[in-house]
């Protein structure tokens, strides 16, 4: 194609729901046994999800972002028809242990999931086969001061039941979610408490199963088959720099890499939507203004790749957002009014991907002011 044309540009017209009902219930209890203190927590959660969708196509078209091509848009959809229902039930039990006058604590827990998934096809019947399946998943830690209480050396190893992705038409063939999947995380780091500002550094590594892309005759599909590993390090930082001025930010240095892909084909190439830097910054200074706070966050990310075959990327980017609140009594009550301006400078630019399959930028923020106020009854 020349430069700048497209080939496959078109328009969709969708319409789409989601509903979501969660109940949490848990229960604390701390007691000694032998010299150790125990902090025993039991947590059960609930969570039923409905979602549906229906799109209408428009006819695939040329365009050029030099000679710009306009097709009509395809008419709205009808109501859309639900396409999957998805609930998640977890019971957990955690136990911290802690000995040597808390220079010592150990985290041992346990989780039960159960994942329920069925979709639908636009008819209303059951499209493919019900996922109903249970597992127990581990989390285990450890935090060690071994200079006394402002060094903390810590270690964690956490698994977790995540709900499949959904693919769904016209990018792809069929609507369809995926069996949940396992994620893995582990972590080494320390945290020291420096007076007035407090510094953490970690060492960690996520896997995670990641959707592949698949030709069949009837056009792209997509498997669950594939794996992806994020390793990175991280430093972060707050504290109180002067008299009401205080510093929160932290930057990551990442490694996103492919591990499994179709038939080998990309493994060990730069995983989709994984910056190699990321970095955050937020100031606040409370004002001689009795009340007033304003605050300012700087945010910013390196390059990504949108696409396995790492032919596609978008550019670095970096934000600045601006606040102020004011903390006041209005007829005996708290009240906080709080006044926000998400990218101050109306950067235009993208912020990531949310697909390992199909190459799509996300849209960061516009300009974007808000005001609200909060009241204690």
């Amino acid at each position: 194609s020349p430069l700048g044309a497209s080939s496959t540009t078109a328009m969709y017209a969708s319409s789409g729901y989601e509903e979501s009902t969660s109940a949490e219930a848990g229960l604390r209890l701390n007691f000694n046994t032998a010299g150790v203190a125990h902090e025993l927590v039991l947590q059960a959660s609930h969570l039923s999800q409905e979602a549906g969708t229906n799109t209408n196509a428009g006819k695939a078209y040329t365009t050029s972002i030099y000679n710009p091509a306009y097709a009509a848009m395809p008419a709205v959809p009808a109501d859309p028809s639900k396409s999957s229902e998805n609930t998640f039930s977890s019971l957990a039990l955690v136990d911290t242990l802690s000995m040597l006058n808390d220079a010592l604590r150990f985290t041992l827990g346990l989780r039960h999931q159960n994942v329920k998934t069925t979709n639908y096809a636009a008819t209303g019947a059951v499209s493919g086969t019900p996922y109903d399946k249970s597992a127990v998943t581990p989390a285990l830690g450890v935090v060690f001061k071994p200079w006394g209480p402002n060094v903390s050396l810590y270690a964690n190893y956490v698994q977790g039941l995540s709900k499949g992705d959904t693919i769904s038409t016209p990018t792809y063939v069929r609507n369809y979610t995926f069996a949940p999947y396992k994620t893995v995380q582990k972590e080494l780091g320390v945290k020291w408490n420096a007076g007035a500002f407090t510094h953490t550094a970690s060492l960690f590594e996520i896997s995670k199963p990641m959707l592949l892309a698949v030709a069949t005759s009837a056009g792209t599909d997509a498997t669950d088959g594939g794996e992806k590993r994020v390793r990175g390090l991280e430093w972060n930082t707050f504290g109180e720099v002067a008299r009401g001025v205080r510093l929160l930010g932290g930057i990551s240095y990442l490694q996103g890499v492919q591990t499994q892909t179709a038939k080998g084909q990309y493994n060990g190439f730069d995983a989709v939507g994984v910056p190699r830097w990321q970095a955050s910054l937020v100031a606040e200074w409370d004002t001689p203004v009795p009340g007033l706070t304003l605050s300012g966050r700087a945010m910013a990310a390196s390059s990504q790749y949108l696409n396995a075959a790492n032919t596609l990327k978008i550019p670095g980017w970096g934000v600045l957002d601006l606040g102020a609140r004011y903390a006041t009594r209005l007829g005996g009550r708290n009240t906080v009014f709080r006044l926000n301006v998400a990218n101050a400078l109306n950067r235009a630019y993208y912020n990531g991907s949310f697909s390992d399959t199909t190459p799509i930028a996300t849209l960061g923020q516009p300009r974007t002011v808000s005001l609200s106020a909060t009241v204690d009854f």
